[in-house]
């Protein structure tokens, strides 16, 4: 529809899409276009208050790679927190999270940090991470619990403290900076906040003063850098090749202990993989992790058969088997969790390879397991909260957010399907561009909502189990 409209106005498809991001109402944005083509566009700004889809990057597999692609370049640490655009209008702040879900009343220190700032009117792009007393970053799971409930803000806050690291300025003080070029938006970024808000950062075009930055920001327990080309625009909502991310993988050789009888269309197999490592101290196991996605139906069964065959015991939801299977897990940072009693860390990333010593196998992503978590232990054997009745509801949000996510597709191409056969059966061209229009309307209203509800559900889901997990 952003094209149809683009057509109708005579005006190019980008600058219809750029005033459609900043504007958020393609009717608005068509009515402006037909009214004054190009310059009626422009019209459209950044509201502060009101967020936008953030920038984010394409992946390089090393330094070298990204240096190709771009160079000179700026390289920030790369902090495993959660992303969160940060707006101020006076004494109002407000804080949001990379969905753009409102996390303002869970996040006083970032409101507070914004507000102690020498400015009117502000929006930043930053990183909020919880740090130990040496200033290393604490597990991922535990930033991201700050963001789960609105309860109790004042004990969460003084048991686990956020900090707030920006990294771009969009807007300061009436100035919009989106199309400015990287270096004009953190001149003025650096110029506006102390060093203690803002991410560490060089520029550079050689590549062994790159390689030791990236080590500096790994000795202090980050998982990376960024890498930004300095001439490029903030292209919001777009996973720009202006912006690389360089992170660093060891992989670490795993035992499957367990599965777990998966749910929805994977009833009746063996579906969630506990995995482990063993502990010198004790001889035994220790869990670090599940991994589920990714996995086909063939696979699935052929796990199934396999895992049946080496059972030892079982519960309800979990079958437990004899060590005889491994899985292959870059470790990067496995999250960067502390060390359990056991002496393991915990760990979250894509298992590379999952078999018996012959067999299919299949990549997987995986997820922590509970006591990962919580930063403590759990010998094989011991059941987790993925096995509790509260934990299904949250997949059957899941199941419910893939039928509105069909829904609303499918609604959208009826209604952009309809308005093609009515605009082609009238005469004139000013009908047709106002039945275009309609029909634009129309898809993004039935496409929009049912995608919105259950991008909703989805994050509802993805807090939940957080929460429960906890």
């Amino acid at each position: 529809m952003v094209e149809a409209a683009a057509e109708a106005a005579r005006v190019p498809a980008a600058a219809v899409r750029r005033a459609l991001m900043l504007a958020g109402d393609l009717g608005s944005v068509a009515e402006a276009a037909l009214a004054d083509g190009e310059a009626g566009l422009a019209r459209f700004r950044l509201t502060v208050l009101r967020p936008l889809e953030p920038m984010l990057a394409q992946s390089a597999a090393d330094l070298g790679e990204a240096f190709a692609r771009i160079s000179p370049a700026g390289l920030e640490w790369k902090l495993d927190g959660a992303r969160v655009q940060v707006h101020r209008l006076g004494r109002e702040v407000r804080a949001f999270t990379r969905n753009l879900a409102d996390i303002t009343e869970r996040v006083p220190e970032l409101v507070e940090a914004a507000r102690a700032l020498p400015l009117e009117a502000a929006i930043l792009d930053g990183e909020a991470i919880a740090l130990d007393g040496a200033g290393r970053p604490r597990p991922f799971q535990e930033t991201m619990s700050r963001f789960g409930s609105r309860v109790n803000v004042g004990e969460a806050r003084a048991a686990l403290p956020l900090s707030v690291f920006f990294f771009d300025l969009l807007h300061v003080d009436g100035e919009d900076f989106l199309d400015r070029s990287a270096r004009e938006r953190l001149a003025a970024l650096e110029e506006r906040l102390p060093g203690e808000l803002r991410v560490p950062r060089v520029e550079t075009d050689d590549l062994e003063e790159a390689r030791g930055f990236l080590a500096g920001a790994l000795e202090r327990g980050h998982e990376g850098v960024m890498v930004k080309a300095l001439d490029a625009p903030y292209e919001a909502g777009r996973r720009g090749s202006s912006w690389l991310k360089v992170k660093v993988a060891h992989t670490l050789d795993l035992v499957v202990l367990a599965a777990e009888w998966g749910h929805g269309r994977r009833r009746g197999k063996l579906s969630n993989l506990h995995l482990g490592a063993r502990d010198p101290a004790s001889g035994g196991f220790v869990m670090l992790g599940k991994t589920f996605k990714g996995l086909t139906d063939t696979m699935l069964a052929w796990q199934t058969e396999r895992l049946l065959a080496l059972e030892t015991h079982s519960d309800p939801h979990t079958v437990y088997v004899r060590r005889s299977w491994w899985s292959r897990w870059p470790s990067t940072a496995c999250r960067r969790a502390r060390a359990t009693p056991a002496g393991s860390r915990s760990a979250s990333p894509a298992s590379r390879a999952t078999g018996p010593t012959s067999g299919p196998r299949r990549p997987t992503r995986s997820t922590p397991c509970v006591p990962c978590m919580r930063g403590g232990s759990n010998l094989a054997g011991t059941r987790t909260t993925r096995g509790r009745p509260e934990m299904a509801q949250y997949g059957r949000l899941r199941t419910t957010a893939a039928v509105l996510t069909l829904a609303g597709t499918l609604a959208a191409a009826l209604a952009a399907a309809g308005t093609i056969v009515w605009a082609v059966e009238v005469e004139g061209s000013e009908a047709t561009i106002r039945i275009l229009l309609l029909g634009a309307a129309a898809t993004l209203t039935l496409g929009s909502l049912p995608l919105a509800l259950a991008q909703a559900l989805r994050a509802l889901a993805d807090v939940g189990e957080t929460v429960s997990a906890r």
